[in-house]
């Protein structure tokens, strides 16, 4: 067996690249000596190190975990390091496993809405639904994603992703006019379970009217005077602004006859004097 190998011999025998081997040298964990003619030569003691390095970074420990492991080589620090390195592998699979989740729950959804009738009133009981709310005087499409995405930045930290959570506006009905673009005062990010406890809004449980309706925007106005109408025809008195959800929004496609939009208003059963 040879006693020592050029560095091009022992990057083709394990696979390491020549400058993976150079900074393994400049750390202090591989120390090649040097020929008659100044080229690095790897002796048998290295290999060893080498053959750790190699499957410790497809464990991907770091090449601080590994000089530190190499300094300080035992059965103790093996043992600890591969527990502690189990750790987060278990922590990463959770995390995979709640993403996988997220992303089925929200395929389910997108496949629930094929089924889903649309510009139909319907009458429909919702729990208290949590929510992460911003205000500010919206009325552009444009200017809704915008706040979204600020509401959802000053959050981030603490809730997951955007796109697998249910986003909204509410109307400001004190400034609608029939023929003008709706007017809105707040947008939402509705909160899944586990995120209950971010909420500093909250949309009230109770009787809902609801209408979907696929397109763009621009029939909203028609529809929330729909809902006022059917409200009043059968005398049910609206406690709240409208609520629009955007089910299937520009998050999800570029295609505006594929948006699909929920449209709710919180009733009574009785109708109020000011009706």
């Amino acid at each position: 067996m040879k006693e020592y190998y050029y560095i091009s011999q022992i990057s083709k025998l394990y696979g390491i690249g020549p400058d993976s081997l150079r900074y393994y040298e400049r750390l202090g964990i591989i120390k090649p000596r040097r020929d008659e003619n100044g080229y690095r030569i790897y002796g048998l003691h290295s290999l060893y190190k080498l053959s750790i390095i190699r499957d410790l970074r497809r464990l991907r420990f770091s090449m601080e975990q590994i000089g530190e492991y190499l300094g300080d080589l035992s059965l103790d620090n093996t043992i600890g390091l591969f527990e502690s390195e189990q750790q987060i592998i278990q922590q990463e699979i959770s995390e995979l496993e709640r993403i996988d989740r997220s992303l089925q729950a929200r395929l389910d959804h997108f496949r629930s809405l094929a089924d889903q009738p649309f510009e139909i009133i319907r009458r429909q009981v919702l729990p208290i639904r949590y929510c992460l709310r911003r205000q500010a005087k919206l009325q552009r499409d444009e200017e809704i994603d915008l706040a979204i995405k600020k509401l959802h930045r000053r959050h981030e930290s603490r809730i997951h992703e955007l796109g697998n959570l249910a986003t909204g506006s509410i109307w400001s009905m004190k400034d609608f006019e029939p023929a003008q673009p709706p007017k809105y005062h707040s947008v939402f990010i509705l909160l899944d379970s586990s995120e209950e406890d971010e909420a500093d809004f909250s949309l009230a449980a109770g009787d809902y009217l609801s209408l979907f309706y696929r397109g763009d925007y621009t029939q909203a106005a028609a529809f929330v005077q729909a809902l006022y109408r059917y409200a009043k025809e059968h005398r049910f008195h609206p406690v709240a602004e409208p609520l629009e959800i955007y089910h299937i929004d520009n998050r999800f496609t570029t295609k505006s006859d594929e948006y699909v939009t929920e449209l709710q208003l919180l009733v009574t059963s009785e109708i109020g004097d000011d009706v």
